[in-house]
């Protein structure tokens, strides 16, 4: 269930490089 979660928050932060403060 969690991996549902995680492939498309990885695809998101692909697309927010910027979005690396974490």
């Amino acid at each position: 269930e969690d991996e549902s979660f995680i492939l498309p928050v990885l695809l998101r932060f692909d697309g927010y490089p910027e979005v690396d403060d974490k």
